[in-house]
């Protein structure tokens, strides 16, 4: 179930352009205030409408973020992706690798999913998805720094027809919460894992709406000890982790939802907003189509020292053809104040056309479109960027202005939320040909080749831990 690579420390290092010091200036444009284009790509800034461009100390949420483990679904509440702890640099190589001990068994990487890590174990949930006459669905406790595994939690659904875990344990105090599930008739519940033994099971009550859909959610920890646990589709209860039991009622969330301070940062409809966590209604509303921005892709939003950060783009548009990307029709990153949801400022991101295609029901033509923000991840003072242009760009969390923008692969396709994560040393991104680190500077090395698009990354103890559909890879 081990296995050992040999680390190979003469990994080959890629220079890709940087650009810092005057050339900020060239690739934004212009910095807070300003509004015109650049002339040749890259991101261009504006503030909001009361010409505040800035957000303040640029901090990731004092205690809600300061933790060198990855507990939960992107690191911890507000899911900015960032650790404070150590990362394994750009000529890191691989310490162990992990696979999973049958060909039926599998890890899902897609979704919201990531290897978690609490002091010195990894947690990595899989399952049985098409079982013979039954359905399982596993946890595992490795040892972080071999691999050796040091026990299994296994649940087995018996004639349920398909058991699958698409979503990771989240940690409180050392117990694992995370959800098993048997299709035949919608069975699922959440179980609390203590060393390999399940200290409890709590099914979702009969009024949930337990649905599907809802496995692709990740429990999250929040600041008040209790867990928000996915019941249906479109709604979560609080968990208690020590006793595993329900309370309050099912609370409705957004599209990938967000949550600090207890409430919740969503997209809505064509609307970005702020919930409570309970209650009706926004606290405020962010509405884009108000400035004329035609949007159909949404980036998952990031809490991080009083701001949420989120981002709209467009795959493709049917207009006529020409050189430039029309100006609505172009993504964005906004900065919007977390309590009143006043933006403080907004990114124009570098975009460009993709194939001209033709629908085969009324043969209009289009254009695909890349550049929107694919995933995102906050540091104390660097916002992170990845874009469907192939690019990683450092921005600053208080005008939105480039530190420096880094080509890291030439296929532009999208991440998954989970494929980027930064550290003091940088950022990793997962991409469609390998994984690459872009240190604070803007050199980009590569780590691994080949397809990790789908991969799901975790930073924790000095170590990069990469999750791929049958197998981990663990960096240091």
């Amino acid at each position: 179930m081990t296995g050992r690579d040999a680390p190979d420390r003469s990994v080959r290092r890629r220079r890709v352009l940087a650009v810092t010091g005057a050339g900020i200036a060239a690739l934004a444009g212009c910095n807070s205030g300003g509004d015109g284009d650049d002339g040749g790509g890259g991101l261009r800034t504006t503030t909001g409408s009361d010409g505040n461009g800035t957000t303040g100390s640029g901090n990731t949420g004092g205690s809600e973020t300061e933790t060198a483990d990855w507990r939960m679904y992107r690191g911890g509440p507000g899911q900015a992706a960032y650790t404070p702890g150590s990362g394994p640099g750009g000529d890191a190589a691989v310490e162990w690798t992990w696979t999973t001990p049958n060909g039926e068994e599998f890890v899902n990487p897609s979704g919201n999913w990531q290897v978690a890590v609490e002091d010195d174990t990894a947690y990595v949930a899989t399952s049985v998805a098409y079982g013979e006459g039954t359905s399982r669905s596993y946890l595992y406790g490795l040892d972080a720094a071999t691999g050796d595994r040091r026990w299994v939690y296994e649940y087995d659904w018996g004639e349920a027809e398909v058991g699958s875990e698409h979503s990771m344990p989240v940690v409180v105090d050392g117990r694992a919460i995370f959800r098993v599930s048997g299709y035949a008739g919608d069975r699922w519940e959440y179980v609390g894992v203590d060393d390999g033994e399940a200290a409890w099971t709590a099914p979702p009550t009969p009024e949930d709406e337990d649905k599907r859909a809802a496995l692709e959610k990740s429990p999250l920890a929040l600041s008040d000890g209790t867990v928000l646990a996915a019941v249906g589709t479109t709604s979560y209860r609080r968990l208690a982790p020590s006793v595993g039991e329900f309370s309050g009622d099912a609370i409705r969330v957004g599209r990938t939802p967000t949550v600090a301070d207890d409430s919740q940062f969503a997209q809505w409809g064509e609307t970005f907003q702020r919930r409570p966590l309970g209650g009706e209604g926004p606290d405020w509303s962010f509405d884009w189509r108000e400035r004329a921005i035609v949007a159909n892709q949404w980036t998952p939003a990031v809490y991080a020292d009083g701001t949420a950060y989120f981002g709209v783009g467009i795959d493709f548009f049917d207009v006529p053809d020409g050189p430039e990307v029309p100006d609505p029709r172009r993504p964005r990153l906004f900065a919007v104040d977390a309590e009143t949801g006043t933006e403080n400022w907004t990114r124009v991101l570098e975009t460009e056309r993709g194939e001209r295609q033709s629908g085969e029901a009324n043969n209009d033509d289009y254009w695909y479109l890349h550049g929107r923000v694919a995933a995102l991840a906050v540091g104390p003072e660097t916002v992170y960027a990845y874009t469907t242009t192939g690019d990683v760009a450092a921005l600053s969390p208080d005008d939105g202005s480039t530190r420096w923008r880094t080509p890291v692969t030439d296929r532009n396709r999208a991440s998954v939320p989970g494929g980027i994560v930064a550290c003091p040393d940088g950022v990793y991104v997962a991409l469609p040909d390998g994984v690459a680190h872009v240190s604070g500077d803007g050199e980009a090395s590569s780590l691994a080749s080949g397809d990790y698009e789908t991969a799901t990354l975790s930073v924790a103890g000095g170590r990069l831990y990469v999750a791929r559909s049958e197998r981990i890879e663990v960096y240091g």
